[in-house]
C-alpha cells in the first residue's frame, strides 16, 4: 500500500487483512490488520503487524494525504491506537511515527521511558499522488462493512 524510499531509509505499510473476518458488528467488523517494514539507513531494521487501524481511518488517511496537495501546511494525522501517526512539514517532509507495537524495541518497549520513533521521507507531488492512489486501492480491498 504505502512505500517511501529517502536518503538509504524505507517504510513499508500494508494492510494484511480484517482482523474479524466474520464479524457482522460494525465495531468488530472494521479493524484492520496493518504490518509495516523498516529499514535504516544504518542497517537497523524491524517489522510489525496488528489491528491498528479502522477502516473509517483509512478514508481519513486519504483526505489528509488529499488536503496535502491543496494546501500543504504543517499537520499530523493520529489514529486511535497509537501505534502509528503522519506528519507533514512546509518543507515537504512526510514523517511517519512510530510507537508502542510498531516501535524498533517492539516487545522491549518501556512506556515509561521510551518515546514514539520519527523517521521522515522528502516527498514530490508525484509521490504524494502515488500515496493518494495507493490508500484509494486499498479502501476498494477493505471496504467499511
Amino acid at each position: 500500500m504505502i512505500f517511501l524510499f529517502d536518503r538509504g531509509n524505507k517504510f513499508a505499510l500494508s494492510i494484511q487483512a480484517y482482523e474479524f473476518p466474520e464479524a457482522n458488528d460494525e465495531l468488530d467488523a472494521n479493524w484492520l490488520v496493518v504490518g509495516i517494514e523498516i529499514e535504516q539507513e544504518d542497517g537497523v531494521g524491524w517489522r510489525a503487524h496488528g489491528p491498528y487501524l479502522r477502516t473509517r481511518e483509512l478514508v481519513k488517511l486519504l483526505r489528509w494525504l488529499q488536503n496535502l496537495t491543496v494546501k500543504a501546511t504543517p499537520s499530523r494525522m493520529d489514529f486511535m491506537e497509537g501505534e502509528l501517526a503522519f506528519d507533514y512539514t512546509d518543507d515537504m517532509l512526510l514523517g511517519i511515527k512510530l510507537d508502542f507495537s510498531f516501535h524498533p524495541k517492539g516487545a522491549e518497549y518501556d512506556y515509561l521511558v521510551d518515546r514514539e520513533c520519527s523517521l521522515y521521507f522528502r516527498v514530490n507531488d508525484k509521490e504524494i499522488a502515488d500515496l493518494i492512489f495507493a490508500v484509494e486501492q486499498t479502501i476498494k480491498t477493505f471496504p467499511e462493512r
